[in-house]
């Protein structure tokens, strides 16, 4: 059975895409505390 090499470009593309997704994650979590806030500002001013 062939070994499969793992080169030095494929591991950094990996790794890259690894951390995109972490960004995305808290980017998409950041939003959402800003919406949050903006209800609970709203809302102790009405």
């Amino acid at each position: 059975m062939p070994e499969q090499e793992v080169t030095v470009g494929q591991l950094l593309l990996a790794e890259y895409q690894t951390i995109k997704d972490e960004q995305k994650t808290r980017i998409g979590f950041r939003d959402n505390l800003l919406y949050v806030t903006l209800t609970v500002v709203a809302a102790v001013i009405a």
